[in-house]
């Protein structure tokens, strides 16, 4: 069993460009309000891979609501996961530090190379155990709902009470503070049809003999079919009795080193995906100060193909020094088969309208909450961006230039595009030097509506809502706002 803070199940991969993270802001508001480290890091990273299963973004929900509501409860599992992946470091690092002896080595050096890295083997099953005692106590301790630290706190206690693990811990401990010397061994020896040893195993470690007692009680117990007899061996025959005692420490070590293995990836990584949650709470604390609104959408398959959002807003805007009262919440809604098509004249909110939307699926698809009233979101199998490069400041290249790129940043798109997808474009082919955008982008729209996309086209050029209109599609018109309503989106269904 292992566990996971960010899956329940395991998640197709499902990255999303580089760029759409770019032209949501997502990274300038992280680091704003989050600030510069491994936390955001994590945060963007996992915000670059939207989830896909629904089962995924309920487990994050939930995970997120138990550290919210009890702030102390991921305080101190922070510590205890980071302790715990410190140490499995340091497991890691000592067990690669044990080097198997030279093949021409004498039965005494073989001997104590298995004993001594037994001995390392030895120092951490009941490090382990302590572990669980301390992962229990703490989610006992503080009331926990999620179906995940719940079924973590359940497993920390039958690990517990498990005599299993006790009893390899016991075993451990009878070699992690004495020598080979300290020992009188007896093992179990399998033979094959030649006589020939395929397999020893330790059956009984005796301490305190004395060095005279070792030597004649030193023995080998010798197993041929159903027959165990028992030879006691003479001191001309202790270089075989050491190679055996030392094949079966061998043994031992590795199973140990097994066990341990294994129980350590139960936790393992934890730390890291914490960072994630330690962004994210940081991240909601700041706009909840800011007076945002938050919510949970509620989360459907991706058939639903559904997006309903009450209240919608753009947490950018706080970074620009807009009070939360000033910033205008929008509703949104695309039934199955429908898209949206946004006229408007420049800075009137539409690309403040789409950098909120594209903000709001990503999150919702991360499991985290959402500036908004309340929500139902479908999930989308991917997302994509286009905002056009004609806004932005620094190029100097000529509008033909400028289109050609936009035409193949489309076609990108238009490859990578699976039905269920959203589509975000700002202004694409707006360029007042070619005023056959609209005759341009419409073409591409209707594809998209083809393939079974979702799209929200935002854009000045109003001859693009006239062909939507003529054309009899199922594309919702809407318009910006006015000096009435400054950045409200609302639909229309008149002329544009």
């Amino acid at each position: 069993m292992k566990f996971s803070l960010l899956y329940a199940v395991p998640e197709e991969q499902n990255e999303v460009a580089s760029d759409v993270r770019y032209e949501m802001s997502l990274d300038r508001t992280a680091r704003a309000f989050c600030g510069d480290g491994a936390p955001t890091e994590a945060f963007l990273h996992v915000l670059s891979r939207p989830l896909l299963r629904v089962e995924n973004i309920v487990h994050r929900q939930e995970i997120y609501r138990d550290f919210i509501v009890d702030p102390a409860l991921f305080d101190e599992l922070k510590v205890a996961f980071h302790r715990y992946d410190r140490i499995r470091g340091d497991w890691l690092e000592l067990r690669s530090g044990v080097q198997a002896p030279p093949p021409d080595a004498d039965c005494g050096v073989l001997l104590n190379r298995a004993f001594a890295s037994l001995k390392v083997t030895a120092v951490f099953p009941r490090t382990l155990l302590s572990f669980y005692e301390n992962f229990e106590d703490i989610l006992t301790r503080h009331p926990v709902q999620s179906s995940c630290l719940t079924a973590m706190r359940d497993h920390c206690a039958a690990m517990r009470s498990n005599r299993a693990l006790g009893e390899v811990a016991d075993i451990a401990a009878r070699f992690r503070y004495h020598e080979a010397e300290d020992y009188h061994f007896s093992v179990l020896v399998s033979l094959d049809d030649s006589l020939r040893v395929c397999a020893c195993d330790l059956t009984d470690i005796v301490e305190g003999k004395s060095d005279k007692e070792k030597k004649s009680l030193l023995r080998t117990l010798l197993q041929k079919k159903d027959a165990v007899p028992s030879v006691v061996l003479d001191d001309g025959a202790e270089d075989g009795c050491r190679r055996l005692t030392a094949d079966a420490l061998s043994r031992i070590d590795r199973m140990l080193a097994a066990i341990t293995d294994g129980v350590y990836e139960t936790f393992s990584g934890l730390s890291r995906e914490m960072q994630f949650y330690d962004a994210a709470i940081a991240y909601a604390a700041h706009l909840t100060e800011w007076g945002m609104p938050l919510c949970f959408p509620k989360t459907e398959d991706t058939a639903c193909d559904i997006t309903e959002i009450h209240g919608l807003q753009d947490p950018f805007l706080v970074l620009e020094g807009i009070p939360s009262e000033r910033i205008v919440g929008n509703d949104v809604s695309m039934q199955a088969g429908g898209s949206m098509l946004i006229c408007g004249d420049n800075s009137t909110g539409k690309t403040v309208f789409l950098r909120a939307l594209g903000t709001a699926q990503l999150f919702a698809q991360a499991g985290l909450p959402i500036c908004a009233e309340d929500a139902r979101l479908s999930v989308r199998c991917g997302i994509f961006a286009h905002f056009s490069s004609a806004e932005e400041d620094d190029r100097s290249d000529s509008p033909a230039g400028r289109f050609e790129g936009e035409v193949r940043e489309i076609a990108a798109i238009m490859d990578a595009v699976r039905p269920h997808s959203l589509v975000l474009l700002n202004e694409t082919f707006q360029t007042t030097a070619y005023r056959e955008g609209a005759q341009g982008i419409y073409p591409i729209l209707c594809a998209l509506e083809r393939l079974h996309c979702r799209f929200v086209f935002v854009t000045h050029l109003s001859e693009a809502a006239s062909m939507v209109r003529q054309g009899n599609t199922p594309i919702s018109l809407y318009c910006s706002g006015d000096a009435a309503h400054p950045f409200r989106i609302e639909r229309v269904g008149g002329d544009v």
